[in-house]
């Protein structure tokens, strides 16, 4: 636990991820967004839906 302490393996491991992570979102932004758009309409459907409107 030491050494992963003064290597600060945690920190290194999140930086990386994050990198990661945020490279494919950029990648894939745009089937992201749509997914994100057809999800709210289908959340403000059941919205909808649930009130009886």
């Amino acid at each position: 636990m030491t050494c992963k302490k003064q290597a600060n393996v945690i920190g290194v491991w999140f930086a990386v991820e994050s990198a990661i992570q945020k490279q494919l979102i950029a990648r894939n932004e745009e089937p992201l967004s749509d997914l994100s758009t057809s999800e709210q309409a289908t959340l403000e459907k059941a919205a909808q839906v649930l009130q009886g409107t």
